[in-house]
């Protein structure tokens, strides 16, 4: 029973820490601040498994763009989280979105 319950400690240690890493480079990607401040006119334009979808309006430059809302809490892998933002900041091309914010 002792590597029963030793593998399920590994397993739960290991799933921390790659929950922490992923906090880690996400704290690295997004920005600081509040976006309600940054950011007006708020519009639901969809909803999926990872979070909501909104257009707005940029107070510094009156460009739309669209941020996704999402709850961490409720992510069972926030690593998809972060790799899916990494993917949108390091391509840019017409049928992708692009990552704009830091």
């Amino acid at each position: 029973m002792s590597t029963s319950s030793s593998s399920c400690s590994s397993n739960n240690w290991q799933q921390e820490t790659v929950e922490e890493d992923s906090l880690e480079k996400l704290r690295s990607i997004v920005s600081v601040g509040d976006p309600m401040k940054k950011y007006v006119e708020w519009e639901k334009i969809a909803s999926g498994a990872f979070g909501t979808v909104y257009a707005v309006t940029d107070t510094a430059t009156g460009g739309e763009v669209a941020i996704k809302q999402v709850c961490l809490q409720k992510q069972l892998k926030k690593e998809q989280i972060v790799d899916e933002l990494i993917i949108m900041r390091d391509n840019n091309h017409p049928n992708i979105v692009n990552y704009l914010d830091r």
